[in-house]
């Protein structure tokens, strides 16, 4: 055992315990009576210290607990948690837990992200972050995602956003399009029905349907606290709802099916009902609304995504015409 004083005028005890180095930082100097109660008193709470129990058993000890915090993570979340469990490699789950080296992680990161993308790899990388921390605190490692190339999704203007409207007039899927287009996440709309409607035609949305584990939907709250709001709808929207009475009752992957059979009937480039969302905030900013009204109405928590991703120019020819146009006044 080692204490030491550092620079910052705190002390660190420092012990070697079953082949690893453990380190306590103190704010004052400890006897070394009391060190040696300090250092047996973390190696007491240290999980499992030196078993034999592979990475796949404390993975799946870990989801276990995630599964009983339902009310923290969504069933989403969870489920996606076991998906990256699932994909891999059975080399790396039956390698011993304590055994695992920073070189081992990188290696299985590498190789997971050889058929996926950047983000699901960042989301494996996340998952293992937490699981070593759980149960193997002293163990830190590093992993630098490779540099990929933006796959930039279409933004449509508003002459895309009125065509499509118009062409899904009077389908079972024109209620669930006008309100992706005010901004309401598709979560959001598969878990509404008529009595979230006020007679001052007021949405309440409280709640979302995400799917779980067992592929069934369910009902939870919404995505964070920030999304849960009140909003004023169209009124022309809020009697259709009261008179189709109901939201939308189809499958929810079927709103993204149609959006594209519109978009290719329209010769509209393809994108997910989700950009609704960043025309919602294009729409508003260049209406002149502002950020907090923005936010507000969005169900945005804070301005940083909302402002980095869903923000686009809107309507790009007109704004160069009118950029063009303020530079003339240059001349003569």
């Amino acid at each position: 055992m080692n204490i030491e004083k550092l620079p910052s005028g705190s002390y660190r005890i420092t012990q070697m315990y079953k082949g690893k180095r453990y380190r306590k930082t103190l704010s004052y100097k400890p006897t070394p009576k009391e060190a040696v109660k300090i250092m047996a008193d973390l190696f007491d709470d240290l999980p499992e210290v030196g078993d034999g129990y592979s990475v796949g058993h404390y993975l799946e000890k870990y989801l276990d607990d995630c599964r009983h915090r339902v009310k923290e993570l969504s069933p989403t979340t969870i489920k996606n948690y076991g998906s990256i469990e699932r994909n891999l490699s059975e080399r790396f789950l039956n390698m011993r837990f304590f055994d695992v080296t920073e070189k081992d992680i990188r290696q299985e990161l590498t190789e997971y992200g050889r058929t996926r993308s950047n983000k699901s790899v960042k989301n494996a990388k996340g998952l293992l972050t937490s699981v070593f921390a759980s149960y193997r605190p002293q163990f830190k490692f590093t992993y630098n995602l490779p540099t990929e190339e933006s796959k930039a999704e279409y933004e449509p203007t508003t002459d895309d956003i009125k065509r499509i409207l118009d062409y899904a007039e009077g389908s079972k899927y024109e209620i669930a399009l006008r309100l992706s287009v005010l901004g309401l996440r598709r979560s959001e709309i598969l878990a509404l029905n008529p009595s979230d409607l006020s007679d001052m035609d007021i949405l309440s949305i409280d709640k979302a349907k995400v799917v779980n584990e067992s592929n069934s939907y369910v009902i939870k709250d919404t995505k964070t606290q920030a999304s849960t709001r009140r909003i004023k709808i169209p009124h022309d929207l809020a009697e259709l709802i009261r008179q189709q009475g109901y939201i939308y009752n189809g499958h929810p992957q079927m709103i993204n099916k149609y959006l594209h059979s519109v978009q290719d009937a329209l010769g509209i480039p393809r994108f997910r009902s989700h950009i609704l969302r960043h025309f919602t905030a294009a729409y508003l900013h260049k209406n002149g609304f502002t950020t907090e009204q923005i936010l507000s109405y969005g169900g945005w928590a804070t301005d940083n995504v909302m402002k980095r991703v869903y923000r686009y120019n809107l309507d790009p020819e007109e704004s160069q015409a009118e950029i063009a146009h303020t530079f003339e006044n240059l001349h003569g």
